[in-house]
Order: C-alpha cells, then sequence, then structure tokens
C-alpha cells in the first residue's frame, strides 16, 4: 500500500477526530471533551435515563465554540449546567446528546446530530456528590 501523506487525505477524515469523552461529573454539571476536524458550536444536553433523548427534559445544558488548535484541528470542553430538576444523583444512569453546527452560524443551521454516547458510570456522580457535601 503506498504512503499517502496526510494533506493528502484529510479529506477524508471523519469530523470527530478524537472523543467524546466525559472529562469530568459533578451533581450539578457535565464536561465533555472532544476533537474535530473543521470548527463547530457544540451543544451538549444531559438527560435522565438510558434513551437517545427524544421527548425527555433536558436536566443539563451548555454550548461552547470550538478552540482551533491548528488548521485542522479544533477542540472543546463543552459544559452542561444546571437548567432543570434536582442535582444529578449517585446510581442513577444519565445519557447526553452532542449536536454540532457550523461555527458562527444560528441554531437553525444543526446540520445533524453528529454523534451521540451514554454515560452509564454512576460511580463518577457518586464521588463528585461525595465532594459537595
Amino acid at each position: 500500500m503506498p504512503f499517502t501523506s496526510l494533506s493528502g487525505r484529510l479529506d477524508r477524515l471523519p469530523l470527530v477526530l478524537a472523543g467524546p469523552m466525559v472529562r469530568r461529573v459533578e451533581p450539578r454539571e457535565v464536561t465533555v471533551w472532544l476533537a474535530l476536524r473543521q470548527p463547530r458550536k457544540v451543544t451538549l444536553r444531559v438527560y435522565d435515563g438510558d434513551r437517545d433523548g427524544r421527548g425527555q427534559t433536558v436536566r443539563l445544558s451548555g454550548t461552547r465554540s470550538t478552540v482551533a488548535v491548528g488548521e485542522n484541528l479544533h477542540v472543546v470542553a463543552v459544559t452542561a449546567d444546571k437548567v432543570s430538576g434536582d442535582p444529578l444523583q449517585p446510581e442513577r444512569i444519565f445519557s447526553y446528546d452532542l449536536f454540532l453546527s457550523s461555527a458562527g452560524h444560528g441554531a437553525d443551521a444543526v446540520d445533524v446530530l453528529e454523534t451521540s454516547a451514554r454515560c452509564t458510570d454512576a460511580a463518577d456522580i457518586r464521588d463528585a456528590a461525595a465532594r459537595a457535601n
């Protein structure tokens, strides 16, 4: 297989280069990190349960734009803060969705739900709740 330089294959790389990774979970906030090939505005929404978020109440939400580390590398650590209900409780399952929209455009410019992941590790929330008390 012949060698192809990175510049020759950049357009074939996926938008999401790394992540999403749950960086931090606290009773009133969740932070998720990811690296993208292009700039985007990223919205994180956290829900109760183990579902896709459709028809569910948003527990936490936050939006942040990526930061350019290089021409083709844009990173973001987006934090969702309290929106509704009580703080996140230990021993419960929460799900989250990430929405990526073209940077500099309004909310109606969301191209597609680029990725969806689930956070099922109650130990993170239990440990954060213990630290908060």
